[in-house]
């Protein structure tokens, strides 16, 4: 009985320690597309977006990975299209 609960208690650890990674990793992507810098010799700026992604990919397992990236798009693009409402005549 003790051993399941103990079992109990580190899944729920892991889950939580998972889920906050994720919220972290997609707060911290959905904010690097704001910190950007400009190339002299390129018009495309360097986004710290692309670094937190891969440190997503990186330290996160493949598939848990794929859900802050998918967040920070999601949150991003409601962004884009509230702002392109307030602008609209």
């Amino acid at each position: 009985m003790k051993v399941e609960q103990d079992v109990s208690v580190s899944a729920k650890r892991r889950t939580i320690a998972g889920i906050t990674l994720v919220a972290l990793f997609g707060a911290l992507t959905a904010a690097g597309t704001f910190i950007s810098i400009p190339l002299p010799f390129s018009p495309v700026p360097i986004v710290l977006q692309n670094l937190f992604a891969l440190l997503a990919g990186l330290i996160l397992m493949l598939v848990i990975s794929l859900f802050p990236i998918v967040y920070a798009n999601i949150f991003l693009e409601r962004g884009r299209r509230n702002m392109n409402d307030d602008n609209s005549p």
